[in-house]
């Protein structure tokens, strides 16, 4: 997250025009491509949102089908009984005429019968997410936030020249303070500031 302020960076974008050092004038166009590149991340930027959308309801749907299946734990005595220690066997879990052996087998035929449910809860899980289109949804995501993060690298690697590139970086890492592509974008603006070479 960034650590800038909207109100830091409206206030630092008010200064541009002072802070530029007089040069020789830039081609009209000279930041066409910037400004191009800035355009896309405002689309990418929105792809992101919807992303995000569709992947909080495909997880609400799972929350609830969760709430609505349970997943199985261990059954008695397997879940409480530690029989390593006879002590504590006598205390819970054996059964009347039970010994050592019997008991084992008992517990290791209850974790086995847990293990199976475990696995079958595990399938129908898988199949809900499918269904919820969780995956899908996780993908779409992760796959927006790559797009925005690589037009986030060439624009941050390229200077502004003109006014108008510098305040479109400006507003660009405005609108995604809250996430973690603005601080790098402020970065490339101040540095932008910094060199003197826009103009307007």
């Amino acid at each position: 997250m960034s650590n800038l302020s909207r109100r830091s960076l409206v206030a630092g974008t008010a200064m541009l025009p002072a802070l530029a050092v007089p040069t020789l004038a830039a081609a009209p166009n000279a930041d066409a491509e910037l400004l191009n590149l800035i355009e896309q991340a405002h689309k990418a930027w929105d792809g992101i949102s919807a992303a995000c959308d569709q992947l909080e309801i495909a997880e609400s749907a799972m929350h609830e089908w969760k709430r609505r299946n349970p997943k199985p734990r261990l059954d008695e005595p397997a879940w409480q009984v530690d029989w390593r220690l006879p002590r504590r066997l006598a205390d819970g879990g054996f059964e009347e005429g039970d010994t050592n052996e019997s008991f084992v087998a008992r517990l290791r035929e209850a974790v086995g019968v847990s293990e199976v449910r475990a696995r079958a809860w595990g399938e129908r899980e898988q199949t809900a997410e499918r269904n919820a289109r969780l995956p899908e949804a996780h993908s779409l995501e992760v796959a927006a936030n790559d797009i925005f993060s690589d037009l986030v690298d060439l624009i941050t690697a390229m200077p502004a020249t003109t006014m108008a590139g510098m305040q479109a970086k400006g507003r660009l890492s405005l609108r995604t303070e809250h996430g973690n592509m603005s601080t790098p974008i402020a970065r490339s603006l101040a540095s932008d500031i910094a060199t003197g070479e826009a103009r307007s």
